[in-house]
């Protein structure tokens, strides 16, 4: 398309190629940094948004090995105000997805 643009104007230059690199979000960060998110008064139009992401994503997480491994190492590293907004968040997760229930205990049980 960009050379057939060039063509009409006369310009025999090559087209420029534009490179995008993309940073896929770790999993278990983004599920975290969500449910974290999620307590912020700013945020509160987003919380729902924010748990529901948060969740789905935990659907991802908590069938791979890998990432559960993760999760539970990233964690452990948190700070314990922190550790208490993801719980907070994840408290009212039932209600706003009450057939996610499962994988809402199944992560709870695991964030202990």
């Amino acid at each position: 398309m960009l050379e057939k643009v060039a063509k009409r104007r006369g310009d025999n230059r090559q087209p420029k190629t534009l490179t995008l690199q993309f940073v896929d979000p770790d999993p278990s960060a983004f599920l975290l940094h969500k449910l974290a998110i999620a307590t912020h008064s700013a945020r509160r139009n987003k919380k729902e948004k924010d748990i529901r992401q948060a969740v789905y994503t935990a659907n991802f997480v908590l069938a791979e090995k890998s990432e559960t491994a993760k999760l539970a190492e990233l964690w452990a590293g948190l700070p314990k105000g922190w550790k208490a907004k993801i719980r907070r968040s994840l408290s009212q997760a039932p209600d706003i997805l009450p057939l996610e229930k499962g994988v809402i205990e199944r992560l709870q049980y695991l964030l202990e």
